[in-house]
């Protein structure tokens, strides 16, 4: 089937040929000595264009190996069954959509990058430069890269211009997001997204009930640093500072921020943790390590973006989403009749 396929798209571009070929020859005979004029390969043909652009099918080949490489490592395969049916479509019309998509989000990103003149450093400038010479030193020859190349059905082109649109990608999420970038959420957002996926930010006072060597410490010992825990509860309570205290004596030395999860919270402090509002502080909670008084702290933005950038997923997929759509893309025919598993399968 996939023979015919192809077979089926040289015969059309042949009998145009022919047909054209006939047709001039009627109208103005070609002298004797004229050049042949070869038949054009499918893959030369234009098969979408983007916003006016044209691409061929030959330069659409690495955009189709990424997409099927994308699907194998989504579904956890090594080479795709081209005669099975994914999200409701044949895997070939599967691959060809999502490299549309594919291209679709680089020129989305590339235009949006040139409007708001965001551009790659120097230094990632030069990185491009220098693509050729250390792809040929890291695989230790010229033949090796081509044969790199060919296996894995990229060009050089594509890569430098995958590699650059993931750094643009880069820099718009820094223009938006970055240090004062245009979107960063407010204090009221990030706490407002904190308490909807109960994370919070926790400091603690800790009074351990082991040695050093996680043995239980005597059972005076334990009532010694029982009567200390109550005596804290009670200082802070009537206003003493939680961080000095925590400094004086916790047994881990005192200001520990920590941010974590409802669920990756110990089951023992959860109903504490739950409890608490941003300022306030917990009674003496009990674990197989000691004592602990808790303090939840408000969530930093700053804080909260570089280390939980899903705070702010929704928001960019968003704006991505209203850049794609001023992407004009058409297909041609060659484009709608091309079978992507002829590049996969030995004919």
């Amino acid at each position: 089937m996939n023979r015919k396929i192809l077979i089926i798209l040289f015969a059309v571009a042949a009998v145009i040929v022919i047909g054209l070929t006939v047709f001039f020859t009627l109208r103005d005979p070609a002298p004797e000595d004229a050049v042949p004029v070869e038949t054009p390969s499918v893959y030369d043909m234009n098969a979408v264009y983007i916003n006016g652009k044209a691409m061929t099918l030959e330069e659409l080949k690495p955009y189709f190996s990424l997409s099927v490489n994308n699907l194998m490592s989504e579904l956890d395969i090594d080479e795709p069954d081209w005669n099975t049916v994914f999200l409701d479509t044949g895997i070939s019309d599967y691959v060809k959509k999502d490299a549309l998509e594919i291209l679709r989000l680089y020129a989305a990103i590339e235009k949006k990058a040139a409007e708001l003149k965001t551009t790659l450093s120097d230094e990632e400038l030069k990185k491009l430069d220098s693509w050729h010479k250390d792809a040929v030193s890291k695989l230790g020859s010229e033949e090796a890269y081509e044969t790199y190349l060919l296996e894995n059905r990229m060009t050089e082109a594509a890569y430098k211009h995958i590699y650059a649109v993931n750094l643009l990608y880069k820099h718009l999420y820094d223009y938006y997001y970055g240090e004062e970038g245009a979107a960063v959420p407010t204090q009221e957002e990030t706490d407002a997204w904190g308490d909807a996926n109960k994370l919070y930010h926790i400091k603690h006072i800790f009074l351990a009930t082991q040695d050093n060597e996680g043995n239980p410490i005597d059972a005076d010992d334990k009532e010694l640093q029982l009567a200390l825990a109550k005596n804290l509860e009670k200082r802070i309570m009537e206003g003493e500072d939680f961080d000095r205290l925590s400094i004086e004596y916790s047994s881990d030395g005192g200001l520990k921020n920590e941010y974590l999860f409802l669920d990756e919270a110990e089951e023992t402090f959860r109903d504490a943790l739950s409890a608490l509002e941003v300022g306030s502080v917990s009674g003496i909670i009990e674990s197989d390590y000691g004592y602990h008084i808790l303090k939840r702290e408000p969530l930093d933005v700053r804080y909260v973006l570089d280390n939980y950038p899903q705070i702010v997923t929704d928001s960019f997929n968003e704006l991505i989403s209203q850049w794609t759509k001023d992407v004009e893309i058409h297909t041609t025919d060659v484009f709608d009749g091309f079978d992507v598993s002829v590049l996969y399968i030995e004919k």
